[in-house]
């Protein structure tokens, strides 16, 4: 899609599907509110959105497929919404300016590559439910701790893998 010229989205109630590469490469989107009737979102809907500063999910979204906003370097900060059990390789690699993130307690497992890149990600709290991780989920994330309770999977991973873990 060429939509260098597109300067905002305004998403509707009443979209359910967000379809894979729809938004790619909207290089000047600075804002995205998901209605809560969006309940799919598909691999590279907005990847190389480099304007997109913020995004605000309404409703309980589920997200699938590869790198949904990989490569969006002016993201700062991200909530992921309840019922969200997994999240996806490489969703947010390359989101160089990306600094707080909130998972929600549903979160099962993070894939490879998820926040590779993700350079001024410093702490990152990963809820008791989430089993799984993948070794490669935060590669080149230089100065990251993993924040979770002692005794967790999160802990576990962070020591199997030299991450600086605090305990919560």
């Amino acid at each position: 899609m060429d939509c260098t010229a597109l300067f905002e989205i305004q998403l509707n109630e009443g979209l359910s599907d967000i379809g894979g590469r729809t938004f790619e490469n909207c290089k000047k989107i600075k804002c995205l509110v998901i209605p809560e009737s969006v309940k799919l979102i598909s691999g590279f809907a907005f990847s190389d959105c480099k304007g997109l500063t913020s995004i605000v999910f309404q409703g309980k979204t589920h997200i699938v497929g590869e790198s949904v906003f990989d490569c969006c370097s002016a993201l700062t900060e991200i909530t992921i919404p309840s019922g969200v059990v997994e999240i996806g390789p490489q969703w947010f690699s390359n989101c160089k300016k990306l600094k707080k993130i909130t998972l929600p307690n549903t979160l099962e497992r993070i894939n490879r590559y998820a926040f590779a890149h993700c350079a001024k990600l410093a702490k990152i709290i990963i809820p008791d439910s989430v089993t799984e991780i993948d070794s490669c989920a935060f590669n080149f994330c230089e100065e990251i701790t993993i924040c979770a309770t002692s005794g967790s999977y999160a802990e576990q991973y962070a020591k199997d893998n030299n991450i600086k873990f605090e305990a919560i």
